[in-house]
């Protein structure tokens, strides 16, 4: 960044020394030496004045925000600009026109020097400014998704040994059997929380294992239809972006319902774009997320993660109508050849 500022200011000096020269060596009666010379002094103090006032002055007083007495410095150097250049000229170039009248003229022109290199440094400060602020918001970005991230585990590990532990009261077999699936659903968390992204399949492959540990608890007292689907390796998502609208699904699905209890869970995959459905019966009216605070976490856990992780890529629906409880998520996937 500094060298490239550098490189620009030498173009943008050059560019006006050359102008001026070909303006001087065409208009006035001086030889080519004296006008070199006089463009060179001349530049020499139009650079003294203006970087201190830009690399100097310029960024302490954006630091501060006080431009307004920025501008009115920049005002008294441009007069000191054109002091300047008005002696110069009267030493190079006499003539019968007045100090002031002069003085007048060169005003102009230090105004405008002035003012074009004081608003590409104001331009670079501000890339500067924003860049840094960008940074900062990744930081606090990653910050708060690794905070999301380290909230997933005991929510999980509670919902799973909770499962385990009903199941341990029925079937001790079945329950040492969920304890091998429950291993590998562990170490697939521990391994994949805390990655970026992970494959579609093994995300499905997840919640597949999940929803078997379910089945085995709830027996026939809750009817679980899963309409997974085969996707290509080439498509990612964000690690347990989707297991949370499943296991709160379970948690909450009705213990009595009229017409029976049961999760449903459906994937469609268009494009680049999952639709991701979850529905399942409830009890008690009202919001789901409120019964218990456990599965508040959850889904406001999962909320927080898809506006930083996906923002305007993705659409979440969740419906509360009587007994029923329904998820829609639409989410656009990240592709890697």
């Amino acid at each position: 960044m500094y060298l490239k500022w550098r490189i620009q200011m030498l173009v943008v000096w050059s560019l006006l020394a050359f102008g001026i020269f070909f303006q001087i060596w065409t208009q006035t009666p001086l030889p080519t030496g004296q006008c070199l010379k006089y463009v060179t002094i001349v530049f020499a103090a139009c650079i003294v004045i203006t970087h201190f006032m830009t690399d100097v002055l310029l960024p302490a007083y954006i630091q501060r925000k006080q431009l307004l007495k920025f501008a009115a410095l920049a005002l008294v150097a441009c007069m000191l600009m054109a002091f300047v250049f008005t002696w110069i000229d009267t030493i190079f170039l006499p003539d019968a026109r007045p100090f002031m009248y002069k003085w007048c003229n060169m005003l102009v022109s230090a105004a405008l020097i002035m003012g074009n290199i004081c608003g590409l440094r104001f331009y670079r400060e501000h890339a500067i400014i924003e860049k840094k602020h960008r940074q900062l918001q990744t930081a606090h970005l990653e910050a708060e998704l690794k905070l999301l991230r380290d909230q997933v585990n005991p929510h999980f590990l509670f919902n799973v040994i909770n499962s385990i532990h009903v199941l341990m009261h029925k079937d001790v077999q079945q329950a040492s059997s969920v304890l091998m699936k429950f291993s590998d659903m562990l170490r697939h968390h521990l391994y994949d929380s805390t990655k970026e992204y992970i494959l579609l399949k093994e995300e499905i492959a997840y919640l597949q294992n999940y929803v078997n540990v379910e089945k085995v608890r709830w027996g026939n007292d809750v009817r679980v239809e899963c309409n997974w689907i085969e996707v290509p390796e080439y498509f990612r998502i964000a690690p347990f972006i989707l297991s949370p609208f499943v296991e709160n699904a379970f948690k909450h699905v009705s213990r009595d319902h009229p017409t029976g209890n049961y999760v449903t869970i459906g994937m469609t995959l268009q494009d680049n774009r999952l639709n991701f459905t979850v529905e399942n019966t409830c009890d008690a009216p009202g919001d789901i997320t409120s019964n218990n605070k456990a599965g508040g976490i959850g889904l406001e856990n999962v909320k927080k993660r898809l506006s930083l992780l996906y923002n305007e890529q993705h659409q979440l629906v969740i419906e509360r109508k009587e007994n029923i409880f329904k998820v829609k998520l639409s989410l656009h996937l990240q592709e890697y050849e």
